[in-house]
């Protein structure tokens, strides 16, 4: 009989071990989980950000190459005479209104007015790609 206590504290005592492990397993599957999804939303605002850096980066490259790109002379005929912004190129039907800045200097106000795939071809260029790999080993440090 005395034997037989000790067998069932040593059990209940195993039992409430086994236990409190499965809960420290729970709560680490949990903050495992909510660390990777942490880590997507980082992953993610990076991937934002490059592809925005890479959006600012040509826009200030195509404003660059318009501001040194050649003036049409005078003799080339009436249109080089018009005002740039009434040389605007149409909008299709389903698109918004243009901004004023979009009109005036061709260029879009915001990142997001830039259509979603020419920003995605923007943003996953080699010179990019590695830009991006080498914020991302730069954090993993």
């Amino acid at each position: 009989s005395r034997a037989l206590g000790h067998f069932v504290r040593a059990f209940e005592l195993l039992r409430n071990d086994v236990q409190a492990l499965r809960q420290e397993n729970q709560k680490l599957h949990e903050v495992g989980g909510e660390l990777q999804e942490a880590y997507v939303a980082v992953l993610e605002e990076v991937r934002q950000t490059a592809g925005d850096a890479a959006y600012w980066r040509e826009l200030a490259s195509a404003k660059e190459e318009r501001a040194a790109g050649p003036v049409a002379p005078a003799a080339q005929g009436a249109e080089s005479r018009t005002p740039r912004a009434s040389r605007t190129t149409p909008c299709s039907p389903s698109a918004a209104e243009p901004s004023p800045r979009l009109l005036v200097e061709g260029a879009p106000a915001t990142p997001s007015a830039k259509s979603p795939r020419a920003r995605n071809r923007a943003e996953w260029r080699p010179q990019e790609r590695e830009a991006l790999h080498a914020t991302i080993s730069s954090l993993r440090q």
